[in-house]
């Protein structure tokens, strides 16, 4: 059984309504900023912000195949999406200390 570890940074990615709903647009095909911000009705410097945060948790990563940048799920994306039978998603809480 695979493990998909998610850290505090994964889930306050995750806790954005507008991040969650580029990562279930990017479920369906890889897109460019622009198509994203269209779809979800976002300015494009709003994706591209979120777009930065979901990059930063490896969760998004992009592909420069042409002259317009694509985004694409990573495989811990598509895990937290589709999570299955054959993987466990884990949750990390720590505390820190000052």
């Amino acid at each position: 059984m695979e493990e998909v570890m998610l850290d505090r940074d994964d889930i306050a990615a995750l806790s954005s309504d507008a991040r969650v709903a580029i990562l279930k647009s990017l479920d369906i095909r890889p897109m460019t900023i622009s198509e994203l911000a269209d779809g979800l009705g976002l300015a494009r410097s709003t994706v591209h912000e979120h777009l930065g945060v979901l990059a930063d948790t490896d969760l998004v990563t992009h592909e420069n195949a042409r002259k317009w940048r694509d985004y694409a799920l990573t495989e811990k994306g598509r895990r937290i999406l589709h999570p299955g039978k054959s993987h466990r998603v884990i949750i990390i809480l720590g505390t820190s200390l000052i």
